[in-house]
């Protein structure tokens, strides 16, 4: 049973994720579900320790137009699995999450 607080959906197209920490950017990534209060992100190449404070820019491109909007969120990482870090934003309920949900960029997690 998961003991999460909210519930995740996969984000149904490519969400581009730049990392920041101290203000210096240091990689990126691709983000791979979302909730109201955080993300998976698949982070192969990097090793975020638990309490990481981060702060996370999201491209996302319009699904109507050739517009890229951004998005930046301050987060924290929770925990480490795999190929990857969940994250719990700072804020809940992002900008970012209301946008995919209004553009249904968001699907129910199946698994």
């Amino acid at each position: 049973m998961e003991r999460r607080l909210h519930a995740r959906k996969i984000i149904d197209s490519e969400v581009i994720v730049y990392l920041y920490f101290a203000g210096q950017r240091i990689g990126q990534c691709s983000a791979f579900n979302l909730s109201t209060g955080g993300v998976f992100l698949n982070t192969e190449a990097f090793d975020m320790p638990v309490d990481t404070p981060l702060d996370l820019l999201f491209t996302v491109d319009a699904s109507s137009s050739s517009v890229i909007r951004l998005y930046r969120i301050s987060a924290v990482v929770a925990h480490r699995v795999g190929d990857g870090v969940g994250v719990k934003f700072r804020n809940n309920r992002p900008p970012l999450l209301q946008t995919l949900d209004s553009e249904q960029r968001l699907k129910p997690r199946d698994w």
